[in-house]
């Protein structure tokens, strides 16, 4: 017995060592990595919160930043969000957010003017009807407040009403443009359930013209729609002992779907006096097809143009068009069918005389079946020509630089299907070349992946302006063990270019979350980054070898955002 207990190794304690991880861990986002916080305002500046939380404009040209708001009108509003006019004169301030469905809120807005540094609540309730009602009494709730793409006119949505202000300034009054809003069944230019949770998966249901003089809206009434009943809980702080029963407008397959409407507004008729909205018709693959369809994305080609894509209730056809402003009507431009099913559901990128689209379609891959792979074609009766192939699946279609030839797209890797990467591709206007890359399709390059390797699984990227932003998180790598990894390193890449043309220059790079830089130091061979304090030297590293030319990007180390 003596022999046993002396030759037995000693307890080391459970397998997993450290502080356990909590569901509070998870939920609080404490180990999520910081997102990038900036939004595009012009061709060369985004605007973003700095390091001390205030509002500050950076130039990708010149790296100079100014500031334009402190972080103090942050504290005093409880602000928890924020929305810069395009002419960058005034800020929306968003506090006291209540959540509505996955992707809508109610909020209050307070308009703050850089100027003066003047700021007021902002409300629909103070307009000029031009249908002759008076909104909702005193009420500072919003479903919406946006600003448009010119200037600093404000788009707002209260009770499924929407409304239009021309200015930002206190002065600027409000019109409204809708009067047929209903809570839970008349809604105009929000989606309801249905459409924002599984269909456009946005907040928002309005769309204005480049110039901003158009506004584009749908109406969905829910009035034919079963209701679904459900118990709701509320909150720990609400103390409720026994459940409310709430209502929700539910389709289900064989009941009706919502009703919806696309519908053209001119705002200069409706701030003039008045003008009747503009009905639009679905084209007629759609309407000579199925009695019951979806639209799925709209997007502005110019001042006077848009696209539409359209979806039958069975899902196995999708039809995209394309509206023009001489009657409105909408011509098709492609139409898909499968036997099963089609999920056509972003819109198509056009070049810039709209003659040209590339768009994300199923492809044949021989046995393997289909893939979207990013396609090619002409507007009017056009033969769609595949720019990538083989068994990778395209995820987006972000940009397309004619005057280079290249378009940009995110994808997930042929022997990584985990994984999300920019890539470009040369367009079908030229032959492809010859570019090294490691995806069997010729042509392609991509732009992310090493020196990240497997330590980067996801790209995404915005198009505000006409700058092509991309964010890869990388998580360094660590032991079996369970103790709390320190934050993600967060890299941020710009690569300039205006998606209907110009030239792709090099921009840079910014790091966040370096909260623990020791660990952050240990990493960077790794990842392959240059790391040191912000502020310092800006030394240049190549995510790969890539033919030399103006395209290639940069890698730069800086601090953006907090």
């Amino acid at each position: 017995m003596f022999s046993i207990v002396l030759l037995s190794p000693p307890d080391e304690g459970p397998r997993i060592q450290g502080e356990r991880l909590s569901i509070r861990d998870l939920v609080d986002g404490a180990f999520r990595a910081a997102a990038f916080n900036g939004t595009w305002i012009s061709d060369v500046e985004f605007v973003f919160r700095d390091a001390d939380n205030g509002l500050s404009v950076l130039n990708a040209q010149t790296l100079r930043t100014r500031v334009i708001m402190t972080n103090s009108t942050f504290r005093q509003l409880n602000a928890v969000d924020f929305k810069v006019s395009r002419d960058l004169k005034f800020v929306l301030l968003i506090s006291e957010k209540r959540r509505v469905f996955d992707y809508s809120y109610e909020a209050k807005y307070t308009v703050y003017e850089v100027a003066t540094q003047i700021r007021y609540p902002l409300r629909a309730n103070d307009s000029a009807d031009a249908h002759g009602g008076h909104g909702t009494a005193d009420s500072l709730w919003l479903q919406l407040a946006e600003w448009g793409p010119t200037a600093s006119q404000l788009i707002l949505v209260q009770d499924n009403d929407i409304y239009h202000k021309a200015s930002g300034s206190a002065q600027s009054r409000v019109v409204r443009l809708t009067s047929s809003g209903k809570r839970g069944l008349v809604f105009n230019g929000i989606p309801d359930w249905l459409y924002e949770v599984e269909i456009l998966r946005s907040p928002r249901a309005v769309w204005l013209s480049p110039d901003s003089k158009y506004l584009l809206f749908a109406s969905f009434n829910d009035s034919r729609v079963g209701e679904l009943k459900y118990p709701w809980y509320g909150s720990l702080q609400e103390g409720t002992r026994y459940p409310k029963i709430r209502t929700l407008r539910y389709p289900k397959a064989g009941t009706p779907n919502p009703e919806v409407t696309l519908r053209l507004l001119a705002l200069d008729g409706v701030n003039s006096g008045g003008q009747a909205p503009v009905e639009l018709r679905p084209p007629p693959c759609i309407t000579s097809a199925a009695s019951d369809y979806y639209f799925t994305a709209v997007t502005w080609l110019s001042n006077d143009s848009f696209s539409v894509v359209w979806m039958n209730r069975r899902q196995n056809l999708s039809c995209i068009s394309v509206c023009r402003w001489s009657s409105w009507n909408c011509d098709d431009v492609y139409e898909g069918r499968s036997e099963a099913w089609v999920d056509v559901y972003q819109p198509p990128v056009f070049s810039a005389d709209g003659s040209q689209l590339v768009a994300r379609l199923p492809v044949n891959d021989g046995d393997q079946g289909s893939f979207r792979q990013v396609v090619q074609m002409a507007v009017r009766n056009g033969q769609p020509v595949a720019l990538t192939h083989g068994p990778v699946h395209v995820t987006d279609v972000l940009a397309w630089d004619q005057e280079n030839h290249l378009v940009y797209f995110l994808a997930a890797p042929a022997h990584a299907p985990d994984q999300r990467h920019l890539y470009r591709v040369h367009d079908a206007s030229q032959e492809p070349g010859q570019e090294p890359g490691q995806d069997p399709s010729p042509g392609w390059v991509c732009l992310t992946c090493p020196p990240l390797t497997s330590q980067a699984n996801q790209s995404s990227s915005t198009l505000d302006s006409s700058e092509l932003p991309l964010r890869s998180t990388v998580t360094p790598r660590s032991g079996p063990r369970a103790a709390p990894k320190p934050p993600p390193l967060n890299i941020t890449m710009y690569v300039r270019g205006a998606p209907h043309g110009g030239s792709f220059h090099p921009c840079h790079v910014h790091k966040e979350n370096s909260r623990d830089r020791g660990r952050i130091e240990h990493e960077r061979d790794r990842v392959g980054l240059a790391v040191g304090e912000p502020g310092l030297g800006r030394v240049p590293v190549q995510p790969r070898p890539l033919p030399a030319g103006p395209q290639d990007p940069l890698l730069h180390p800086g601090v953006l955002g907090s």
